[in-house]
């Protein structure tokens, strides 16, 4: 982990392009890249049009739920190490499982000591040619929270626009 660059990406792979795009192109083949992911376990199940508790159901139906569950987040982190790959560098991969994604960010860096950081710094469609402060709520909370030894990149639309040393 110590030459290690972790991106947090988040569900949707559209939204997290530029991020890696921009990690890939400043640290990839001087850093080792890690692709960094808090899944939000589902809590609600469709069931007959409307919305169940998943603690109503038997635990033969939870663990299939589960299971599901974890089959589409290991689909979508390979999709994020294809897309590293495609342009040409090797990505690690780690993650939690927590209701809270900016807590589950702020959680791994404490966790296991890590010295840098790329995200997001808002939606790409919030980009404007002077953007100079951070829109995401997560990002502002992991800003605020995350320990002082880790050094955070904040991206949006391929462009860094704030740093925290």
């Amino acid at each position: 982990l110590e030459n290690t660059v972790f991106v947090a990406v988040s569900k949707h792979v559209k939204d997290s392009e530029s991020v890696l795009s921009w990690a890939a192109k400043k640290f990839g083949g001087k850093k080792k890249i890690c692709i960094l992911y808090v899944h939000q376990p589902a809590s609600l199940v469709s069931f007959f049009g409307g919305k169940l508790a998943v603690s109503k159901f038997q635990q033969r139906a939870i663990n299939a739920l589960r299971e599901a569950d974890i089959q589409k987040l290991h689909k979508l982190i390979s999709q994020y190490v294809l897309q590293l790959s495609n342009m040409g560098v090797h990505a690690d991969r780690m993650w939690i499982e927590m209701d809270n994604v900016e807590e589950g960010i702020v959680d791994m860096i404490v966790q296991h000591g890590i010295k840098w950081l790329v995200m997001g710094a808002a939606a790409d469609k919030y980009y404007k040619k002077d953007m100079t402060e951070l829109k995401s709520q997560k990002a502002i909370f992991v800003c605020e929270h995350a320990p002082v030894f880790c050094h955070i990149w904040f991206i949006c639309r391929g462009n860094l626009i704030s740093t925290r040393k």
